[in-house]
C-alpha cells in the first residue's frame, strides 16, 4: 500500500485530481478538500 500525506491547509477548498506513478503504469486519484 502505498501512502501519501497531504498538507491542504493552504489550498482553496474543492476537488484535485493527482497522478501517482507506480512502476510503469500510472493512477489518477481524486482528493476532496473541504
Amino acid at each position: 500500500a502505498h501512502t501519501f500525506n497531504f498538507d491542504v491547509s493552504n489550498f482553496d477548498s474543492g476537488i484535485y485530481f493527482y497522478t501517482i506513478e507506480i512502476g510503469n503504469k500510472a493512477v489518477t486519484k481524486k482528493m476532496l478538500v473541504k
